[in-house]
């Protein structure tokens, strides 16, 4: 019965590891890749985390340095970048290692990032 005892309370603290690992890390400098219905566009996207809340710039060619805020919950990440004239585009996706992908909002666009 003692040796069952060991046994469940070294299996309980394994999985409290695991599930503690979970937590993912997306702070710094990350390539973006974008598909939009006008044409892909590259940029990059710095961010900076604070538990699950996220926060940084996004920069492309196109639109400058651009701030930018979101949240990453396990695996799902959520990012909204700030327009010129107060319009919002988010990308919306998950996480696997050094990756990031997902689609956009408003709809119609995919993008990936890798960490630089």
């Amino acid at each position: 019965m003692k040796l069952l005892s060991v046994i469940l309370v070294v299996a309980g603290a394994a999985l409290c590891l695991v599930a503690e690992n979970k937590t993912q890390t997306v702070a710094g400098n990350w390539r973006l890749s974008l598909e939009t219905p006008h044409g892909p566009m590259d940029g990059s996207l710095l961010l900076k985390q604070d538990g699950s809340k996220l926060s940084g710039t996004c920069e492309t060619g196109h639109m400058g340095s651009l701030p930018l805020t979101g949240s990453l919950e396990n695996a799902k990440v959520s990012l909204s970048i700030e327009l010129p004239g107060g319009e919002t585009f988010k990308l919306l996706g998950s996480v696997e290692g050094g990756t990031m992908s997902g689609t956009t909002d408003p709809a119609g666009g995919t993008w990936t990032a890798d960490r630089k």
